[in-house]
């Protein structure tokens, strides 16, 4: 019996023997660690208890007896940390992230071929086409002169002429330079307002005699030369009488030319050769009249518009010479009796431009800006 109850107790000591193990111990009686103090500084120690069941207070952080110290919870022990599982040596080995900019420029890339292929061009047959018909204008280009001629007077002319109202006229003197001979030319740029029997020039009527030399035009505006030679009464029969095929329009300016070379008559208008006509010889006489420009002897016969750049020559010109005459422009002045410009726009006096000086007296005419050039 007494072995009975023995066996208990014994169980009992062993177990409390067992519990109170050093396994249970939190520490080991009367050791010391560091500890942290109020404030976070690890500046004090403490101790553990006799039991080793837990640790004393934080002693020595400087704090007076009568502070109140709030109670420390147990640091836990720093032996936990070595706990940590280690990294891989592998993933501290790997190298820090690329955290330079990344490369954005464009790539090099090949240009295309833009090489136009070489391909042969067909060859078009163009047709020969005929050229067209067209008027060439005759435009009076003055001839140049020969290397051994002196060069024209260029004196620019002023744009002016004289208006004759049917019985206004020029006067020039009758002298013996008015003489032409077998050979004559009589140039003017004209300008009719009205149709009358207009006159350019006219040798006028003495007694029995008619004037040797006239230039006239009819109502139509047919412009028309006559010559007469010999002596005595009953001689107004024009031996020459010559009528242009053209007619002179109204209100604008014409240019016309007679020429008489012994036996054929030439008539221009504006340059071009308008007919020519083959006469019998004739000498036409000395004037004994006062030579008119504008006017003629009869009633009713005189000009009704405008007269400018009028010239006499006692030679036959050519052509080309009618041209240059067109233009105001004289190269030679052999054979020139008289140059009447119609440039000085006032005064009583149409000047001669020629070597024989024929100057006109203006009866009634006036002067007018109405021109048909300014000159050459």
């Amino acid at each position: 019996m007494q072995r009975i109850f023995r066996l208990p107790i014994l169980l009992v000591l062993v177990a409390v023997t067992i519990g109170c193990s050093d396994d249970d111990r939190a520490c080991t009686p009367g050791i010391t660690q560091p500890c942290f103090c109020p404030g976070g500084s690890k500046s004090g120690v403490q101790t553990c208890d006799q039991g080793g069941k837990s640790w004393g207070k934080c002693d020595g952080c400087g704090i007076t007896k009568d502070a109140a110290v709030p109670d420390q919870k147990a640091v836990p022990d720093l032996k936990v940390v070595a706990d940590l599982p280690k990294l891989d040596k592998a993933v501290l080995d790997m190298p820090p992230p690329d955290r330079s900019w990344p490369d954005k420029s464009i790539p090099d890339a090949p240009l295309p071929d833009l090489t136009v292929p070489d391909k042969a061009v067909p060859d078009l047959l163009v047709p020969d086409l005929p050229a067209p018909d067209l008027p060439v204008p005759d435009l009076p280009v003055p001839d140049l002169p020969a290397p051994d001629q002196a060069l024209p007077d260029q004196t620019p002319v002023k744009c002016t002429s004289l208006a004759f109202k049917g019985n206004d006229k020029v006067i020039v003197k009758n002298n013996k330079g008015l003489d032409l001979g077998v050979y004559l030319s009589i140039t003017a740029w004209v300008k009719m307002t009205q149709k009358t029997q207009a006159v350019v020039i006219h040798t006028g009527l003495s007694g029995p005699y008619c004037g040797p030399y006239n230039m006239t035009f009819s109502k139509a505006g047919n412009f028309n030369l006559q010559l007469r030679g010999g002596t005595g009464a009953g001689k107004c029969n024009p031996q020459v009488n010559a009528t242009s095929v053209g007619k002179a329009p109204l209100n604008k300016w014409t240019h016309v030319a007679a020429v008489y070379e012994n036996t054929k008559v030439m008539l221009y208008m504006n340059g071009k050769l308008d007919s020519s006509k083959t006469v019998v010889p004739v000498n036409p006489y000395p004037p004994i009249h006062d030579l008119w420009i504008g006017k003629g002897d009869g009633p009713h016969i005189g000009l009704v518009g405008n007269l400018s750049n009028v010239q006499l020559w006692a030679r036959a010109l050519s052509g080309p010479e009618v041209k240059q005459a067109m233009a105001g422009i004289v190269t030679n002045k052999t054979g020139l009796v008289g140059h009447w410009e119609v440039s000085e726009g006032t005064g009583n006096t149409m000047k001669d431009l020629s070597p024989k000086g024929n100057h006109g007296a203006v009866a009634g005419a006036t002067w007018s800006k109405d021109a048909p050039f300014c000159g050459p």
